[in-house]
């Protein structure tokens, strides 16, 4: 039994390898290889993005913290008339901006990636124009500083 299990597979194997030969020089075949190699192209870029989706959910980039708090306080202290009148559900919103991935809406299957400094400032500027529309290059950089972030 053991003999005729081993002889049936390399039955299978061979030929799934003279299949293989028949259809790689079969020119009949030659114009469906395009649309294989496009369908393989877009499993490859579907299997790409999800897997960097998986480990942006495993070990992101940007860590957040247990805590804000320190931060807040100094927030608060640096632009009060922003800040100042923040509540929690807009502490969590502003820190979900800095450190929450979105997906990107370039992406074919929804990659995420995280904000850019420049799309960070730009929703500042538009949502709180009143001080950061006025923010110099100086004055961004103490507010980088203060968020603490690693953001390029």
């Amino acid at each position: 039994m053991r003999y005729i299990i081993n002889v049936i597979a390399i039955l299978v194997v061979a030929a799934i390898v003279s299949l293989a030969v028949y259809f790689k020089n079969n020119s009949t075949i030659y114009p469906f290889q395009g649309d294989v190699h496009k369908f393989l192209k877009e499993v490859s870029q579907f299997m790409t993005a999800t897997k960097r989706n998986i480990n942006m959910s495993i070990a992101p980039t940007r860590r957040k913290k247990i805590t804000f708090i320190d931060k807040e306080s100094i927030l608060r202290q640096y632009i009060p008339w922003v800040f100042g009148e923040f509540t929690d559900g807009d502490w969590k919103n502003f820190w979900g901006l800095i450190y929450n991935p979105i997906s990107d809406p370039k992406s074919k299957y929804g990659q995420k990636r995280y904000r850019a400094k420049e799309e960070i400032e730009g929703y500042l500027i538009e949502n709180y124009s009143n001080p950061f529309s006025y923010f110099n290059k100086s004055q961004w950089q103490d507010f980088w500083n203060i968020v603490g972030a690693d953001i390029q």
